[in-house]
């Protein structure tokens, strides 16, 4: 399954937690990057 099926199954709490993370390995990940630092919004951005 790609990342985003193991994504989607995990959410309908029927997914396995151990092959999400296999595919998070396996999958390119682009992380926003300035100035040698990580980008990241505040938790209290963040959406459910």
């Amino acid at each position: 399954m790609s990342l985003t099926d193991e994504l989607t199954t995990l959410y309908a709490r029927q997914g396995n937690p151990r092959a999400l993370i296999g595919e998070f390995r396996r999958t390119e990940v682009l992380t926003p990057v300035h100035d040698d630092s990580v980008i990241s919004s505040p938790a209290s951005l963040a959406t459910d």
